[in-house]
């Protein structure tokens, strides 16, 4: 409500006192009664908001706590994968370097043929290079093979590949393998 207008309500006709109203209401550091409203809304408002905020910062710090824990649980986990697999690796390079061996023997031996030509199936390093833990896994998956099938043994003498395969005479396979035949022979 304008100050004039309410002076007129009142029957209040002094215009020295109006100005002396009006200029101390402009000189003072009184606020009018909505933007106090406003104001003090505008506050509460930022309160609550802060309050949220401080109620967020706990939450996340509770968090962090927790995955703080987390990341300590799986770094000693991963700590121990990776010594297990240091452990395997070497296990394996091991492996291979032992029964890579093979590989290096003369041309005498009489196994020399056999090996130089299942050579060709393995992966070797180049020069000054090291062979990656997969492909000395599938090489000694592939000795094993072979060792199974004893296409080549890897102690010091070959397999007889030809043994048993010689000629026999008729009455040599029946000796000593089937008692009852043995009887029947002897009546």
């Amino acid at each position: 409500m304008d100050l004039k207008a309410l002076f007129a309500k009142h029957s209040v006709e002094s215009a020295e006192l109006l100005a002396d109203i009006q200029s101390s209401l402009d000189s003072s550091d009184m606020i009018p009664n909505s933007r106090f409203k406003q104001v003090i809304k505008e506050r509460n408002e930022l309160r609550a908001d802060m309050a949220e905020k401080d109620s967020n910062i706990e939450t996340l710090k509770a968090e962090k706590e927790l995955l703080a824990t987390d990341i300590n649980g799986l770094t000693k986990i991963k700590t121990m994968w990776e010594s297990e697999e240091t452990k395997r690796t070497a296990k394996i390079k091991t492996d291979w370097e032992d029964k890579s061996k093979i590989f290096d023997i003369e041309n005498t031996d009489k196994r020399f043929d056999k090996v130089s030509e299942m050579k060709d199936s393995f992966v070797f390093a180049a020069e000054g290079e090291e062979l990656t833990p997969e492909q000395m896994k599938a090489n000694l998956e592939k000795m094993a093979f072979l060792e199974k099938a004893k296409v080549f043994d890897t102690s010091e003498e070959a397999p007889d590949y030809d043994k048993g395969k010689g000629k026999r005479d008729k009455d040599s396979r029946f000796k000593g393998k089937n008692p009852y035949v043995n009887m029947m022979k002897k009546k």
